[in-house]
């Protein structure tokens, strides 16, 4: 076999006959004479011509636009003996019906798609563009999404109520929490939590040791905590950081909230964010073009699903549930 031939070539080289193209036009070619050798023909193998046009693309397809390649006849000759091979080995393979493998049919379907695709999908995609109005009309329609919202650390002191609790035991609570509150006076004016008093009055354990110190917040519909809303609610109401909320009331108890820290809300300026935005457009667009592309085919096809089967179909690996209850491999011995 020449040096020009490889096996994956002819595999995609009968694929693409089965695919259509070149087998409408050269290898079923029953419905017309046979080929003869004209000025236009270079060479006959039975039912099949190469012409000098094909002749031509094939030196292209192999390197002939570098300089010195296909200069001499000999070297013309060898690509012509590989064309020739080619065709031999691929009539051979159809006279033993491998054209009707389906590895064959798969590829050729491969080819056809990649071959409509870059003759009608590409050129829709290409034709898709994101105007600088475009970003700027994005940004101002989505702010939020460039703003880092206003957000504030605080501290807390939590007394418990439990859900059943006795009027005295609530009362007990909530003079607790004043307790605490009192003594908010005497802690240090420059420390802006609450110190000694989280240790001594709160029983939230992962922020009592810390000065009750639970982190930044933002207060945003799509933003939860553990503490809930009320609790964010009062910390977002306090004026000046040092600042003590009264007691606040939850399900789970009682709160005093105080500002430690605060960060106002700063927008990214367009420029910092243009790029990806019109990346996401020209993504989402394209995207859509497909969309709109495949909508077209489909409605000029009919298509029916049996649902049934599908439905009934089986994983191929198993039930999920069966593969956990495997015990695991045994060791083979190997490091």
């Amino acid at each position: 076999m020449a040096p020009w031939i490889k096996p994956a070539l002819l595999i995609g080289a009968l694929a693409l006959a089965v695919a259509g193209g070149w087998t409408a036009a050269k290898w079923h070619a029953s419905w017309r004479p046979a080929p003869v050798m004209d000025q236009a023909t270079l060479a006959v193998i039975g039912d099949v011509a190469i012409t000098r046009i094909d002749f031509l693309d094939a030196m292209r397809r192999h390197g002939g636009l570098r300089p010195g390649q296909f200069r001499t006849v000999e070297q013309r000759r060898e690509l012509l003996d590989a064309l020739i091979e080619q065709e031999l080995l691929i009539s051979a393979a159809r006279r033993l019906g491998l054209d009707e493998d389906p590895e064959v049919a798969r590829l050729a379907g491969k080819i056809l798609v990649d071959r409509y695709q870059a003759a009608v999908m590409k050129p829709r995609i290409e034709d898709v563009t994101v105007t600088d109005a475009d970003v700027a009309g994005y940004y101002q329609k989505n702010l939020e999404q460039f703003t880092r919202p206003a957000q504030r650390r605080g501290a807390m002191i939590f007394v418990g109520v439990p859900e059943n609790a006795s009027a005295q035991l609530v009362r007990e609570r909530e003079a607790k929490i004043d307790q605490a509150r009192a003594a908010v006076e005497q802690l240090d004016p420059g420390v802006f939590h609450f110190g000694e008093l989280a240790k001594r009055f709160s029983e939230d354990r992962g922020s009592r040791y810390r000065g009750g110190v639970v982190g930044w917040v933002v207060q945003h519909p799509a933003r939860s905590y553990r503490w809930g809303d009320k609790v964010v609610q009062a910390l977002f109401s306090l004026d000046r950081i040092g600042d003590v909320s009264a007691p606040v009331r939850t399900d789970q108890g009682l709160y005093l909230v105080r500002l430690v820290d605060e960060q106002m809300a700063v927008q990214k300026p367009l420029e910092q964010v243009r790029a990806g935005i019109q990346h996401r457009l020209l993504r989402d667009r394209q995207r859509l073009q497909k969309q709109m592309l495949m909508a077209e085919l489909a409605a000029g096809s009919q298509i029916r699903i049996n649902e049934a089967l599908l439905a009934d179909i089986q994983p191929l690996s198993g039930d999920a549930a069966d593969q956990e209850r495997r015990p695991p491999a045994l060791p083979t011995g190997e490091s």
